[in-house]
């Protein structure tokens, strides 16, 4: 599973240099069953795109290591498991 937040970008940056910068959030998710039991893995990326006006263009992906941003992630999906179970 994999999911992308919605992107946002630097509009001054772009009217003052002609660049344009793009920051967004990319999760993957491998969920994994073994016999009665569900193994699930996160991993959560800072994308950075950035282009000029000559065309070039760069990306740079940070590997996000906050435990807090994970930790909610999987009480989220608990719950919505949590609801789904109740049905």
């Amino acid at each position: 599973i994999s999911a992308d937040s919605a992107s946002e970008n630097s509009p001054w940056l772009t009217a003052f240099t002609g660049q344009s910068q793009v920051r967004q959030t990319r999760a993957t998710a491998f969920v994994e069953e073994i016999r009665d039991d569900t193994s699930v893995r996160l991993n959560f990326v800072e994308s950075q795109e950035t282009s000029s006006a000559y065309g070039r263009s760069d990306r740079n992906d940070t590997p996000i290591h906050d435990a807090e941003v994970y930790q909610n992630a999987f009480e989220r999906i608990e719950n919505a498991i949590f609801v789904r179970e109740g049905r």
